[in-house]
């Protein structure tokens, strides 16, 4: 066969096994028929266990009176049901609820436990241990989830889950304050969605991740323009067109700073369509952007008003323990203690504390949530309290020196 026709046919084949991934693949949790080929192995083993028995059957010595007990019991053992096969638990796998995390988990587990054995490595595999990353990464165990996410990509080569892979991976790095990797994770996702498309409508998720790295950076700019894209999508996929009208005009005017009446605009939106995530989300924003410019401006008053506007909406927009909502709670905390509202910082503080010390214990800005408990306790008279702040964050200081390498000078 010439070399060319060779290669197009490889290419043909990798495009109809890509095209029939994509559609099997279109949800991790939805019912996947006849999933993928059972090993050569396993057809190799099975054909050789049929000639076997054709062998047995044509040898000349087999006895064809009536059965000896060692026939009987070689019976009694054919007649054991067979072991489960990879593809079995694979097929459960596909049709089980993604919200019950223990059985997925146990399916998986014994899934890939018989992938193993055979050392079969595909997309069921691949699903299998980005399903067990997913759960890990939910109950915060990064290490686990990032060891089965590397499984999972070794495996992978269907874009859907490939895509899926990264987006975990850019979220476990921004949980460790690794940003730059997190940017690097995200920008892969949505270079997959570039060239292969979108089926899981999940790109305005993954701009909005990326706009908050941008943010924590501090590269406003590029999150401002990254929010946009985001907000485009979003309101793209969103019901009322009056809704959607809002939404615009209270995006373009969160751009140009103009917080009053992006605020009014989202407000609006929300007011026609009170599910729509994006304008829950940007209006959280305004009332942090706005707070923050009083603050600035030393307008304490003002900026205690939409801090507390803007705590509620955070919780509701991105959850109680997240980075946004901890910056939140942040300027809450400072606003009061300008205020010498000293017992209403230190409250703050605490709760801000609790979040931080449970999400990200150990990491820099579990410290300055310390550092700044620890000053308004000092502040409020509370020496006792602030001397145990003072020790947790001395001590977290030590192990955090200790763990990065030492140069020789």
């Amino acid at each position: 066969m010439p070399e060319q026709t060779k290669l197009f046919l490889t290419a043909r084949k990798f495009v109809i096994s890509t095209a029939a991934l994509s559609l099997s693949l279109m949800s991790q949790s939805a019912c996947l028929a006849d999933p993928a080929v059972v090993p050569v192995g396993k057809v190799l083993e099975a054909i050789g266990e049929k000639s076997k028995d054709a062998s047995a059957d044509a040898s000349p010595t087999k006895p064809t009176a009536a059965a000896s007990p060692k026939t009987k019991e070689t019976d009694k053992a054919a007649e054991k049901p067979k072991p489960p096969t990879p593809n079995e638990f694979f097929d459960q796998v596909a049709k089980c609820d993604p919200g019950d995390n223990a059985k997925m988990k146990e399916l998986c587990d014994k899934a890939i436990a018989l992938f193993d054995k055979t050392g079969t490595r595909d997309d069921r595999y691949a699903l299998c241990t980005s399903n067990l990353a997913a759960i890990e990464l939910k109950s915060d165990d990064l290490k686990a989830a990032e060891a089965h996410l590397k499984q999972s990509l070794d495996a992978s080569q269907g874009h859907v889950i490939t895509a899926t892979n990264y987006q975990m991976v850019g979220d476990i790095k921004a949980k460790q304050d690794r940003l730059v990797e997190a940017e690097a994770a995200y920008g892969g996702v949505l270079e997959i969605f570039s060239k292969y498309g979108d089926p899981n409508h999940q790109e305005a998720t993954v701009l909005e991740k990326l706009a908050g790295i941008y943010d924590r950076m501090g590269r406003s700019a590029q999150a401002s323009a990254t929010r946009l894209k985001a907000t485009d999508l979003a309101t793209f996929q969103a019901g009322e067109k009056g809704a959607q009208s809002a939404y615009k005009l209270g995006t373009k005017a969160l751009i140009a700073n103009d917080y009053k009446e992006a605020i009014k605009q989202f407000e609006e939106s929300l007011k026609i369509q009170p599910d729509f995530k994006a304008a829950k989300m940007n209006l959280a924003i305004c009332y942090q952007h706005e707070a923050l410019e009083h603050q600035r401006k030393k307008e304490y008053g003002e900026a205690e008003s939409n801090y507390l506007q803007a705590l509620p909406a955070m919780e509701a927009a991105f959850g109680p323990k997240h980075t946004y909502t901890c910056t939140v709670l942040q300027g809450l905390c400072e606003t009061f203690e300008s205020e010498n509202k000293l017992d209403d910082a230190e409250k703050q503080a605490a709760h801000w504390v609790d979040i931080e010390r449970e999400v990200h214990n150990g990491a820099p800005v579990m410290m300055n949530a310390l550092r700044i408990y620890s000053r308004i306790l000092k502040a409020n008279k509370k020496q006792d309290q602030a001397v145990a702040a003072e020790k947790e964050l001395s001590d977290m200081e030590a192990k955090d020196k200790a763990s990065k390498p030492q140069f020789a000078s």
